[in-house]
């Protein structure tokens, strides 16, 4: 008979938990399943409602804003499948921006301003 016999330190099997089982029923389901999902939009997005909330992020952008710019470019990968309205949407922005800045370089050239040549 050996000097410990209940177990390797001596000490008596108090009927611990046994982690080699599969969790009893009443533990929640987590145990048994994969990682969590993600938590679903919290509103519907049709493409209508996408254009003219991805328009009006747009028309925000005034000057080159990190934020704005990251906001639109996190919110069009989440809805990655609207990215022909994102294409379009832009076009149609750079499109505007350009033709006010245009106009805006004549205005100023005939009134006289100063140009850096």
């Amino acid at each position: 008979m050996s000097l410990y016999s209940q177990n390797l330190y001596g000490q008596p099997s108090y009927g611990g938990p046994n982690y080699s089982s599969s969790p009893p029923s009443g533990y929640p389901q987590y145990y048994q399943h994969g990682p969590p999902q993600p938590p679903a939009l919290a509103y519907h997005v049709d493409a209508t409602t996408f254009r003219r909330d991805f328009s009006r992020g747009l028309e925000q952008l005034t000057f080159n804003s990190r934020p704005i710019i990251q906001h639109l470019s996190m919110f069009a990968q989440d809805h990655a499948r609207y990215s022909d309205i994102v294409a379009e949407c832009l076009e149609e922005h750079i499109r505007r921006v350009s033709f006010l800045f245009c106009r805006t370089n004549d205005v100023l050239g005939q009134q006289g301003s100063t140009r850096i040549a």
